[in-house]
């Protein structure tokens, strides 16, 4: 018999929600724009959670406990691709909503860039703060991404200080570190 993996990720549902929002810009077929709002409105109704971060997984009906920095940065990159893609405006409000949690759940106090586990998760020694791609590319990497689109489409105050902090915060890492 084979066995099959039947949990959802909101990681791997905004990377295909962003990825179809594209593809619908770039070719103008329906299918693809109504496959990435299907996949952005599945994270946005059952995957959100109460503090407006988004939770790792989803299986049965059942979604985990708050997911990681890159589930909330991939997912705000997913409502600002289908923004882009749509120009509908529940996407872009639901995008700034996904980065105000993540301002405050993940930003690392009295510290550049933003922790991989958000506030209040498991008590570690210290907040383990990820630059590197791995499989899926680096949280903090997508959290510039949003935060850069988030400011360039102003959209209020604050968004150019937050890009601008985590942009010098990725350079910096950069410089110490180009092999990597």
């Amino acid at each position: 018999a084979l066995l099959s993996d039947e949990k959802m990720t909101a990681v791997s549902n905004a990377l295909a929600a962003q990825a179809f929002a594209r593809a619908y810009t770039a070719t103008g077929r329906e299918l693809y724009r109504d496959a990435a709002a299907a996949a952005a409105r599945f994270l946005r109704e059952q995957m959100t959670l109460d503090n407006g971060t988004i939770a790792a997984c989803w299986q049965g009906g059942v979604r985990s406990r708050e997911g990681f920095l890159d589930d909330a940065a991939q997912t705000a990159n997913a409502a600002l691709a289908l923004y882009e893609a749509t120009l509908d405006g529940q996407w872009l409000d639901w995008a700034v909503r996904l980065c105000r949690a993540m301002l405050e759940q993940f930003a690392v106090p009295r510290e550049p860039g933003f922790a991989m586990t958000p506030r209040g998760a498991e008590k570690l020694i210290a907040l383990p703060v990820e630059t590197y791609d791995g499989a899926t590319p680096s949280g903090n990497a997508a959290a510039l991404s949003a935060l850069v689109i988030l400011e360039r489409l102003d959209v209020g105050s604050g968004w150019r200080e937050a890009a601008r902090r985590q942009a010098d915060f990725l350079a910096g890492c950069m410089a110490e570190s180009p092999q990597e």
